[in-house]
This record gives structure tokens, sequence and C-alpha cells, in this order.
């Protein structure tokens, strides 16, 4: 080419390729604000949603330039007197820190009275929020090692994100507009699915009617994953989850991530680090995928009748939930940079890292610290040993600050391919639904009949289900459910646990169209299965994850079941936020099927 070569056509070359991307540009800048105030003139009320959407980007995008420019600047405007102040005896600052503790605890409580909180219910959900969180404490792998700031806050941020999205008037609008907006994508999957089942379709077979939004879903999250919006949404909603909780930027971007994408789709997004994570990192990770669900599968969930507020709801509640739960049962280490630069030194950068994202990450510096020079005088040693100890220095703070490198880009060439990869990696998704929903639900049916004869042997009635009821009725009890329904709402948690989600949310639509549960009941039930946390993902979690850090399969291994209780936990800590901020006039006395919400013209 001739753009470098310093010539007259050079030059006039490189002018006209920038007066052209100038123009462009501009041109697109123009047409989209053209339009933008087009549809306010036209009607205000109806372009009411594209104008928060866009006053919200242009305030980050603001915020962003403003710390990029003058954040150091800003920095340096602290008070002198916070310089000076000292940090408070160790026996001091417990006490202070506890009674900071009592003091916003008892204030949350009185957010959840002032809110009109005056069912037994409602207390209950709070009384077992406490004991989720106790229990955690006390059967964490460190207890003395637990970042009760970092957990208090990811709790903390889990109710302020209830409250917006479950009690105001503007959350209850933008879940409901959300949930709308999925109703209605589902209304356009229909049309292929029309297309090649036909009739079929408008049967209730959900094999036809159902599962074909999973495939649909799939191909526009491909797209959105080529054109980067996903990769750049995750990284700055990351980075500002990362700044509210004070956990690692991979933790908090997975977590992100897993409110979209799948439990072995979002650790993709930071597979270079991956195999230089902590065990505690690589345990919040795991947590985080447990403690959601992706949002191909949840579109299916509001096709088959459940109501889709809740469930939206709790993909965004759940997000800091994994956190702060995974943090209280595998604690971070004191000195996390530390382990994380030993893992990295006992890890063959070959087998670390692809040559191409090591580079884009520790730059050339890495080569040398994979193989040191053997050290000839104690002098040389310790000069040695300080310049190795500066490179992982330097690593660790290119990990932490430019974290752009870790974001994986999609491998597909154009929109097209993306979105047929994106169908066609849905199918093998697809059909190991429909086999676990023919074999469990029929193994289901064969403990029924089993559980049935042996206990009938005695003169007892008695069956599988309600074993699992029964087992599971402590939970529904501390999640805030009225006890009436706390046998049907554990038997839908153990399904849930010892089978899938999907079958589980099949028969909760199916107890909520025959009119079995109140309408708390049905909110705290799709909340608390809100998840993929159960045995057999436990299993495809652990192969999805060696894949991409084969070096750390012993401690995934170790790590996973724990973090299977850690996502099952966090989604029971959602449903009892939800269930304690329930108030029958907001939410209505009947479980709401997505064919009631007011959508204004979704097909």
């Amino acid at each position: 080419m001739l753009l470098n070569d310093g010539g007259p056509d050079g030059v006039q070359t490189s002018t006209q390729s920038r007066i052209l991307r100038v123009t462009v540009r501009v041109s697109a800048a123009v047409v989209v604000w053209a339009y933008f105030v087009a549809a306010l003139v036209l009607d205000a009320r109806r372009a009411l949603p594209l104008a928060l959407c866009v006053l919200a980007l242009l305030a980050y995008a603001g915020a962003l330039r403003v710390r990029r420019r003058y954040g150091a600047r800003l920095a340096r405007l602290q008070p002198a007197w916070c310089a000076r102040l000292a940090p408070p005896p160790p026996h001091r600052a417990r006490a202070v820190g506890a009674g900071v503790a009592a003091v916003l605890v008892g204030a949350h409580l009185a957010v959840v009275a002032a809110l009109g909180a005056r069912s037994a219910e409602s207390w209950t959900a709070c009384a077992g929020l406490a004991v989720l969180v106790g229990g955690c404490w006390a059967c964490s792998r460190a207890r003395r090692e637990v970042n009760w700031p970092l957990v208090g806050r990811a709790f903390a941020l889990q109710f302020w994100l209830g409250v917006l999205l479950l009690r105001t008037d503007g959350g209850l609008g933008a879940v409901s507009w959300v949930a709308c907006g999925v109703q209605g994508m589902v209304g356009h999957a229909r049309v292929g699915a029309l297309f090649c089942f036909g009739d079929l379709v408008v049967g209730s077979s959900m094999v036809f009617s159902a599962l074909p939004v999973t495939i649909f879903f799939s191909a526009i999250c491909q797209v959105l994953m080529y054109l980067g919006l996903l990769q750049v949404g995750f990284l700055h909603v990351g980075g500002a989850l990362r700044r509210l909780l004070g956990c690692s930027r991979s933790e908090a971007v997975c977590a992100t991530a897993n409110v979209f994408l799948g439990m072995t789709e979002a650790p993709l997004l930071v597979r270079p680090l991956l195999a230089s994570m902590t065990p505690s990192e690589l345990h919040c990770v795991m947590a985080g995928g447990f403690a959601s669900v992706a949002g191909s599968v949840l579109a299916a969930y509001i096709a088959m009748g459940v109501p889709g507020a809740p469930l939206i709801a709790s993909s965004v509640m759940s997000a800091p939930a994994a956190i702060g739960v995974a943090k209280l049962l595998y604690p971070s280490p004191r000195d996390a940079a530390a382990c994380r630069r030993a893992i990295r030194r006992a890890t063959p950068p070959a087998v670390e890292l692809s040559a191409a994202v090591a580079e884009s990450i520790n730059g050339a510096a890495s080569a040398p610290a994979a193989a040191p020079a053997p050290a000839s005088t104690p002098a040389a040693a310790d000069g040695g040993a300080v310049a190795t100890e500066k490179e992982a220095e330097a690593e660790a703070e290119v990990e932490e600050e430019d974290d752009s490198a870790t974001m994986m880009p999609s491998m597909a060439t154009n929109v097209f391919e993306a979105a047929a990869d994106g169908a066609i990696g849905a199918v093998p998704l697809v059909a190991c639904i429909t086999a676990t929903l023919i074999a469990f639900l029929a193994l289901v049916s064969l403990l029924d009949a089993a559980v049935g004869w042996l206990a009938s042997l005695i003169d007892i009635e008695l069956t599988f289900t309600r074993l699992l009821g029964w087992l599971f009725f402590p939970f529904a009890v501390l999640i805030g459910v009225p006890l009436p329904d706390c046998e049907l709402v554990g038997r839908l948690i153990g399904t849930k646990t010892a089978s899938n989600e999907f079958v589980a949310y099949s028969l909760l639509a199916e107890a909520i169209a025959a009119g079995e549960l109140s309408a708390r009941a049905a909110q705290a039930a799709a909340v608390a299965l809100c998840g993929f946390a159960n045995l057999g993902s436990c299993g495809i979690m652990l192969g999805g994850l060696s894949a991409l850090a084969p070096t750390r399969k012993p401690d995934l291994a170790q790590g996973v079941l724990s973090a299977m209780v850690s996502g099952t936990l966090a989604t029971m800590s959602s449903a009892a936020v939800a269930s304690a901020l329930y108030h029958a006039e907001a939410h209505g006395d009947q479980p709401a099927a997505p064919e009631a919400l007011e959508c204004g013209g979704a097909t």
C-alpha cells in the first residue's frame, strides 16, 4: 500500500481515507440524531425507553471520558485530613465494623418495613437471608479470611437491585418492557418454527414451540458478539461492578456475562486469565455460572408460561449475590496478587496461554520470566529475583488495569457466519434439553412408582416427588413461601437440583396454569429456580473450564461441587429478597402469565 511510503501519492491516499472516515462518522451521527429527534417529536411517550437508553449511554460515556482525562487530578483532590487519619487498633476496628454493620442491617430492615412488609412471610424471608449468610460463614473454608466489606456490598447491591426492579414504578416498567421485548422476540422465533414445523407449533408440544426460541436467541447473541456490543457492555458493566464490590475484574466480567451467556460461554471472555486465577477466583467464576441461566433458555422459560418479570429480575440480582456467597464459602487469600504470580510461575507459558494472547497481555517480558537464566553470584541472583518480581508485578498490573485485552473477539468473518454459528451451535443444546426432559421425567415417574409401591407395602401413601418436597421444605420456608405452598415449591427446588431447571420450570408452568400456587409462591419459585445449579451441570462446568485451562483441572474438580452449592444459595437469596419485597398491590394477587402482559403489540 502507498499509505506509508512518504510520497505524494501516499499522502494523498491517507488524506482521502481520513476524510472518508470522518464523512461516514458525521453522516451516521446525523442520521442517528435525526431519527432520535423525529421519534421524540412524533410520540415522546412511545420513544421514552429509547430516550432513557440514549441518556444512560451518554452519561456513562461522559463519565468515562472525564475519568480518563481528569482521573489523576481528581484523585489528588483528596482532603489533607484524610491522609493524616491513622487506622484504628485492630480490636477497635472490629468493634466499629460490627457497629456499622448493625446500623446498615437495621436500615435495610427499615426499608423493608417502609415498603409495606406486613405479612409474616416477608419477615421470614429476611430471617432466612440471615440464616443463609450465617450458614455460609459457618461452612466457609477460611472464616477469618472472609472479606466482609465485599460480602456486605454484594448483598446490599442485590437488595437495592430488587427494590429498583420489583418495587419502583420505573423498575417495574423497565422489567415489564424487557419481558415484553423478549415475548416479542419469541413471536419472531415462532415465524421460523411455523415455517419448519407447521401446525406442530400451534399445539402444546414444548419441543416445537419453546425450544426453537433457544436457537433464535443463540443466533442473536453470536451476532452481538461479532459486532462487539456484548464485549463492550460486559467490560464496562463488569468494571463498574468491580469498583462497587472490590472483587477482581475477571470475576466481575464473568458475573455480568452470565446474565446473558451460558455458564461455559461467559468464561471465554477471560480465557487468557483462567490459568493464572486463584482457586477462589475460579470458584467464584463457576458459582456465577451456576447462579444464572443463559438468555436463550430464559426466553424458552417465558415461552413455556413462566412469568417473565421475576426471571429477568433474578438474572440481574443473582450476579452480585453469586460473588457474595462464593466469597463467603471460599474467601480470597490476603495477597491474591502473590498467589497469581506463584501460579503463573508454576504453569508453563505454552500451556497457559496461546502465543498471540500471551504477547497481547504480557508482552515480551513473559519469555524471560518463563526460563530465567541461572545466576553466577548471590548478587546476580538477588538482582534477577528483583527483576523477576518487577516483571511479575508489571504483569499483574496489566491484568488488573488493561482488561480490554482479555475480551475474546468473535471468530466469525461476517454477520451471516456469526448468525449461522449461533444457530448451529444451539442444535446440540436443544437436543440435550430434549433428551434430558425425556429421560428425567421418565425417571421421576419411575421413582414415584417405585417409592409408591414400597410405601404401599406398609400402608403409606408416598411418592419420590413428595419426598423431595419434604426434604426441601425448610428451604421453601426460608425464602418466604407461604406454608400451604412450601411442599410444592420444595418439590420444584428438589427436582431442579436432582435433574435440571428445565424440568422444574415445566412443572412450575403446569402448576401456575392449574392455579396451584399463590402469586407470592410463584414469584419466589421462579426466582429460586433461575440457575444452572444441578448435579448434571457440574460435569458440564468441569468439562468446559478444563478445556479452557487444562492445568487447573484439579482446582476446578475440587471446587465445582462447592460452586454448585454457592449458585443454589445465591438464587435462593435472590428469592428471599424478592419475597421480602413482595407486595400484593404491586405484584397482583395471581401469577401473571406472559400472555397477560400489556406489551403494546408484541407478537
